[in-house]
């Protein structure tokens, strides 16, 4: 059963021209497939991204919110690595939203953002930050 209501992930255990097939032969269900931009290969997401997107959608996770992908582009905020609580060593961009903070973790077609305390999250440093700063 999906988490998502009309998102469905497939496990990758077959070569990509297998599941172009399987999905072509799927004419009862109506679907979109993500691809990549100028591309026309599907999207892939690491184990990794797909556990941690398995965490968030936890139905007893009460604080989420969905948003598109378009919509998650415009939201700015600060990537974050959550170093306490039951989402530690997640990473993300920390956005606020409704005088609230939030965990926002994009994959690709859908985002999800989870309630964190700001304070339990620390700022990624990238190549780019150390060398605008010297």
């Amino acid at each position: 059963m999906p988490v998502v209501r009309n998102l469905i992930f497939i496990q990758k255990n077959q070569t990509e021209s297998e599941i172009r097939q399987l999905i072509v032969e799927q004419k009862q269900l109506k679907m979109s497939v993500y691809r990549k931009i100028d591309s026309n290969d599907y999207y892939e997401i690491s184990e990794k991204e797909m556990q941690e997107f398995q965490v968030m959608c936890q139905p007893d996770v009460l604080e989420r919110k969905y948003l598109s992908a378009e919509q998650a582009e415009l939201k700015a905020g600060t990537p974050v690595k959550v170093t306490n609580g039951p989402m530690k060593g997640f990473t993300g961009k920390l956005v606020r939203s409704s005088k609230r903070y939030y965990l926002l973790k994009e994959i690709p077609g859908i985002a999800v953002m989870l309630k964190v305390s700001r304070w339990c999250c620390q700022p990624i440093i990238t190549e780019n930050d150390n060398h605008s700063s010297q």
